[in-house]
């Protein structure tokens, strides 16, 4: 809120939107169904977008969380970085011996790693601020993109300036998922030692 001060309310209300739905996560005395759950996370991260886009100029389009295809250069740039944020987490998988399909909250789907998905998912606020950053300090501006169809996609310049700049935090999010990955691996192993000691 300090670096947006003109933004606070949409700020304000998209923090209270988070609390919301994490109070009604962590007050439930019954087990939440899957359907229930997944509410409280769509109506989560429609909170969270709408304040991370008032964040954003109104000239560059953004205004939530569009993926396939991406509408504007704030959305081109969260699905690229995602996407080797993603790959990433696959990798460590299969260093960690862990099969990436299988996932503890992303069920199985075909062709997606659901594994790597759940891995990733404490890691996307860090792309989301670097990206408010990269806008911010204007290394990226509206010129950078050019559309294709339905989608807008990051010119040439735009991919050189995006790949020298997200390296360093790739490089750090990369450790830091290896670390969390080998965890979750140790915890498995761990547990299925005591599920054989007590057969």
């Amino acid at each position: 809120m300090a670096a947006r001060p003109d933004q606070r309310y949409a700020l304000f209300r998209g923090n209270r939107r988070l609390d919301a739905a994490h109070q009604r996560v962590s007050s439930s005395e019954q087990a939440l169904t899957l359907p229930v759950l997944l509410g409280i996370e769509g109506a989560a991260a429609a909170g969270y977008f709408a304040a991370y886009a008032a964040l954003f100029p109104q000239s560059l389009g953004f205004k939530a969380r569009r993926r396939r295809p991406p509408p504007d250069p704030v959305n081109a740039c969260l699905s690229l970085a995602y996407t080797l944020l993603h790959f990433e987490a696959v990798s460590a998988s299969y260093a960690a011996g862990l099969d990436p399909m299988l996932g503890l909250y992303h069920e199985p789907a075909y062709g997606r790693e659901s594994f790597a998905a759940d891995a990733i998912e404490p890691f996307r606020a860090h792309v989301d601020e670097w990206v408010w950053g990269m806008f911010r300090r204007r290394v990226f501006t509206d010129r950078g993109f050019r559309r294709e169809g339905q989608a807008v996609v990051l010119g040439k310049q735009a991919r050189v300036r995006f790949y020298k700049h997200f390296n360093p935090l790739a490089e750090a999010l990369r450790r830091l998922l290896r670390r969390q990955v080998q965890r979750t691996a140790r915890e498995f192993e761990r547990r299925g030692k005591n599920l054989e000691a007590a057969k």
